[in-house]
């Protein structure tokens, strides 16, 4: 059973957020449906929710904040993060004020003046939070991976820790042989991921997933194609394996007709409100392999604004937006816009040269020529 976060309305008209156990994220939606609730949002697809359910186990499912606050810190910066767990979390440390208070009143009663040591007293709640906020595990993660989303690789390798009491092993394992793989390491990247191929509490689609991330880095695109056709036909009634089985076709086939099959039959599930995003994306490089430049600007911005939007506290998706950036250039020069495009292409240029996305530039410079 996988743990989902979903936001929905009960009978008497009270919005909550809640975690819910379900097979998969359509049983998850189906179980509050058919309990009566309305206006069900789902914050997880199956991917994410085995990462949730993965982190509970491995922290043997203590966690001190609400379903609502583990969405609400999806979308938070670092300094945002400092401010919700000191309002959250400040009564956790009001034992902290016991001794600096009978200062105070000392000091008061002697009619001195408080001492620096006095304001540093009162003042640790404030850096406990801070030091709760910013070296936590989950900044080091993001930290880490973020370096991975630009192609420091070597980054990767030397902020990545050698174990986690928070994130699951597969997961830490993917980012290091992705790392290694862009250090030219890939048979030590392939060695590293082995293990997991067997391991019965990582459903076969997401070590392929994993496995294909690697290929791509590599540029082996007919592997990575590979990997997403075992991975649909693994597990065909999955939303997130359909649209990545889509954007790969897309992006590295000549196939029109099976992605939009694919991104057709999407449309008919419930998909949690990122895994939406990329649909929205996916939809949109159908439109630009389709010509059809005016619906694909739409889609790629309708994601791209989905994506600046969780940017703040997730580095994974400041990337989509940039790669939004790139394909919304070639969209532009296709349609005459060449000023606009060339404006595009130079905001997404740093992000395509870190990645070597060479095929959305290979695919700009055919278009503004």
């Amino acid at each position: 059973m996988l743990t989902f976060l979903l936001t929905a309305t009960d009978e008497n008209g009270k919005r909550d957020t809640y975690h819910v156990e379900a097979e998969n994220a359509q049983d998850a939606y189906n179980i509050y449906k058919s309990s009566g609730f309305t206006e069900i949002l789902l914050h997880d697809d199956d991917a994410s929710a085995l990462v949730v359910t993965q982190i509970l186990v491995k922290n043997n499912a203590k966690c001190c904040f609400s379903p609502a606050d583990l969405v609400a810190f999806r979308r938070l910066t670092a300094f945002g993060e400092f401010l919700f767990i000191l309002r959250k979390r400040f009564h956790h440390f009001l034992w902290l004020l016991i001794l600096p208070s009978m200062i105070c009143f000392y000091r008061w009663m002697e009619q001195s003046e408080l001492k620096m040591s006095d304001y540093i007293l009162i003042l640790l709640p404030v850096f406990g939070c801070f030091w709760v906020t910013y070296f936590s595990e989950s900044q080091k993660y993001k930290k880490m991976a973020a370096s991975g989303y630009w192609g420091k690789w070597q980054a990767v390798l030397n902020l990545i820790p050698q174990q986690s009491e928070m994130f699951p092993d597969v997961q830490l394992a993917s980012h290091a042989a992705c790392a290694l793989t862009g250090l030219g390491r890939f048979d030590e990247a392939i060695e590293l991921m082995q293990p997991f191929n067997d391991d019965p509490e990582i459903p076969k689609w997401m070590f392929l997933s994993y496995l294909s991330d690697i290929y791509s880095i590599k540029k082996e695109y007919q592997q990575v194609l590979g990997c997403h056709r075992l991975a649909y036909e693994n597990a065909p009634e999955n939303p997130t394996v359909q649209i990545d089985y889509a954007f790969v076709l897309l992006k590295y086939g000549t196939d029109i007709e099976l992605p939009k099959k694919l991104l057709e039959n999407v449309k008919q599930l419930h998909m949690s409100e990122l895994i939406e995003l990329f649909w929205f994306q996916a939809y949109g490089l159908l439109n630009l392999k389709s010509r059809k430049y005016r619906e694909a600007e739409e889609s790629f911005l309708i994601a791209q604004k989905g994506f600046e939007d969780w940017s703040a506290g997730q580095p994974g998706m400041h990337c989509q937006f940039d790669l939004c950036q790139g394909y919304l250039a070639i969209v532009a020069a296709e349609l005459g816009e060449k000023e606009k495009a060339e404006k595009l292409y130079q905001q997404a240029l740093p992000r395509l040269k870190a990645l070597d996305e060479e095929l959305i530039m290979d695919r700009y410079s055919e278009a503004i020529t």
